[in-house]
């Protein structure tokens, strides 16, 4: 018989859909895994508690610009720094014309054009132009150098690149490293009054392409099982590796993350609309598919920034206070919670933060929450699950899990070392099934075959499940700290010296050693006027965990490295 207070939760979903009513609810229960399978199946596969969602067949720019004539006056993206803002009609008008553009350049639907730009509007509009013509979209890191940018446009084997007026020298560096270069003539996002070197043109030209003849457009097929974007995964062992995820991968997830108990933006109508600010890095699939595709889907207002600085954010934040919602990463959060500037006048509108990307520091999220109630959640995913794999309820705030698994997908939990499926109340390597899992790695099937096995997606993090079917995360395979045979979470000790008074910030890693196989090392970047000092760290560690958990050692720093989205990076401590 099904427990009450899942029978309460089932039914809290459903009453709380708007679109519910007497007759459907019913038939939602007859169809909701939730109510009429147990928890898990008879080899300990996690369903999620949700009900189904329906996937439209559709592609990314369909699913995206079907819905502007519900809003086509409302402002879709506006730039944080410059103020320059589209409509959601103009949007619509604009990428037709990118798309029409790319095609009368001579690209051909599947080819592949990188996307090399810092967060701004016509980031969207060339991205949601190139997927018109029926492009393949790959982005790059605009802090990559020559090098790294050559190496994408190589394995990506891209047939263009559209970037901006400060990083052409970097990109024509790159192009001139390339041996029988056939890349068309790159495009670049610049003034007026900039002029352009040779070999490249402007951006505007896209834009104002007027072309009455659409048969160009007629022929591109919607194929929503087509690939949509190549998409780079951060390469913490080896080359970076091309993820493949097609439109309908994209569209499911989205779709997922729009389950009534999930969804954080409310629908925009001619009296209100959502404002959210997009801050996180469109060339990685949290801010591009979540932050942004997901919510353009609901007609809110992007605000873009193409980097994070306090100044300018701070500004934004106090000038832009009707914000109601924030896609973040752990460093912001301890940005807003430590800054004592940022009060809750600055965030009055502010009602939801989704934390992503890396752990959520307890400590900071409730030095934000004193600040000002809100709802602070986390999510849970990466590149290869297109990207979201579990989030929280939007009703709750939730600081200890990463959520419950998404609608029409299911997690397993497996053992670490011979891949046996564990209960999945014991700690083991997360794996999930879905529709939002890529297709596989470009050019990489060894890398294909070691990921993806029999449907599931493995995704080298170490997690747990309690019997609510909420996911808890204990750290990276690759970054567990094995010390005399046990295995040790950084993470767990970070979030332990977090508590100390004293500490700013914090990164562990293992370092080798002769007679326990590895200890544990923290880095630490003390408080400003409350400096601990090793000796004090170390005691205080001590009372708080196992003995085999034991610091060994202390290294003091002015900042933790960390990727852009907040990730620490480890093998540099480690190099250290």
């Amino acid at each position: 018989m099904l427990p009450l207070r899942l029978l309460r939760r089932a039914l809290q979903d459903f009453t709380t859909n708007p679109i519910c009513s007497q007759g459907n609810l019913i038939r939602q229960l007859k169809s909701s895994s939730f109510v009429l399978r147990n928890s898990y199946s008879s080899n300990y596969y996690v369903d999620s508690p949700l009900s189904s969602v329906e996937i439209p067949n559709l592609t990314i720019n369909n699913y995206i610009l079907n819905n502007v004539e519900k809003w086509p006056e409302k402002t879709a993206m506006e730039c944080g720094i410059s103020g320059r803002k589209y409509t959601y009609s103009q949007l619509k008008t604009l990428s037709k014309n990118v798309a029409l553009g790319l095609l009368n350049s001579g690209l051909q639907p599947g080819q592949v054009i990188t996307i090399i730009l810092p967060n701004m509007p016509e980031f969207i509009i060339a991205m949601i132009g190139a997927l018109q013509a029926g492009l393949i979209v790959s982005t790059v890191n605009p802090l990559y150098n020559a090098d790294e940018i050559r190496y994408q446009l190589l394995d990506s084997e891209s047939s263009l690149v559209i970037t901006y007026q400060q990083k052409i020298n970097d990109v024509n560096e790159a192009i001139n490293k390339i041996e029988n270069n056939k890349l068309f003539p790159t495009v670049v996002i610049n003034n007026p009054s900039d002029s352009l070197p040779q070999g490249t043109r402007s951006f505007r030209e896209l834009l104002e392409t007027r072309n009455n003849d659409e048969t160009l457009l007629k022929g591109v097929k919607s194929d929503p099982d087509s690939t949509a974007f190549l998409l780079y995964s951060s390469g913490t062992t080896g080359l970076p590796k091309g993820v493949i995820l097609s439109h309908r991968q994209i569209v499911s997830n989205c779709e997922q993350l729009s389950h009534p108990a999930l969804k954080i933006a409310y629908e925009t109508s001619e009296t209100y609309q959502d404002v959210v600010m997009c801050i996180l890095p469109l060339f990685h699939c949290y801010g591009l598919s979540v932050n942004s595709l997901s919510n353009l889907y609901c007609g809110t207002k992007l605000i873009t920034l193409p980097k994070f600085e306090p100044e300018s954010f701070l500004k934004l934040l106090k000038e832009v206070s009707s914000c109601t919602i924030a896609y973040f990463v752990p460093p912001l959060i301890q940005f807003l919670a430590n800054n004592p500037s940022v009060t809750a006048e600055n965030m009055k509108k502010l009602r939801s933060i989704l934390n992503g990307a890396a752990a959520i520091s307890v400590t900071d999220a409730h030095k934000l929450l004193s600040k000002k109630h809100m709802i602070i959640n986390s999510g849970y995913g990466m590149t290869e699950a297109g990207p979201v794999i579990t989030a929280c309820r939007n009703t709750c705030v939730d600081l200890d899990t990463v959520g419950i698994p998404l609608s029409n997908s299911q997690l397993k939990i497996v053992d670490i070392e011979t891949g046996e499926t564990l209960d999945p109340s014991q700690p083991g390597e997360i794996c999930c099934k879905g529709p939002q899992v890529m297709s596989g790695y470009y050019k990489n099937e060894e890398a294909t075959a070691a990921t993806l096995k029999d449907g599931w997606l493995h995704t080298g993090d170490v997690g747990y499940l309690n019997e609510e079917r909420h996911l808890f995360i204990v750290d990276r395979m690759k970054e567990l700290i094995k010390v005399k045979g046990f295995q040790v979470a950084p993470l767990e000790l970070e979030e332990t010296l977090r508590q100390h008074p004293g500490v700013s910030d914090v990164a562990v890693v293992g370092k080798p050693d002769s007679r326990y196989g590895e200890v544990p090392v923290a880095f630490i970047v003390p408080t400003p006027g409350k400096e601990p000092t090793e000796k004090e760290l170390l005691s205080f560690i001590a009372t708080k965990v196992a003995e085999y958990k034991q610091i060994n050692s202390v290294i003091f720093m002015t900042s933790i490295p960390k990727n852009t989205t907040g990730k620490i990076l480890r093998k540099t401590l480690k190099e250290t």
